[in-house]
């Protein structure tokens, strides 16, 4: 998947390909699939000390070689208990 940066704000993208270009974003990043993928963004910003930048979780939903939908901020760390 992708780490990016944008001024200010950390990015950590959820890249999920399907043969169909229909899918719906709660079939492919399950509530335990956005934890692990929160504590690992933890862990990236803690050992790379990060603490002073905003972190946002994007979507890239690709079907065949394009992208079929890009989710800004899919989820947040609030929406998940750890």
């Amino acid at each position: 998947d992708i780490i990016a940066r944008n001024n200010d704000t950390y990015i950590f993208i959820e890249v999920k390909a399907r043969k169909r270009p229909k899918f719906a974003m709660s079939t492919t990043v399950t509530p335990s699939k956005q934890r692990k993928i929160i504590m690992t963004a933890q862990q990236y910003i803690h050992k790379h000390n990060l603490s002073g930048y905003n972190v946002r979780f994007d979507l890239a939903l690709v079907s065949g070689d394009h992208i079929a939908s890009y989710i800004t901020a899919a989820f947040t760390a609030e929406d998940t208990t750890l």
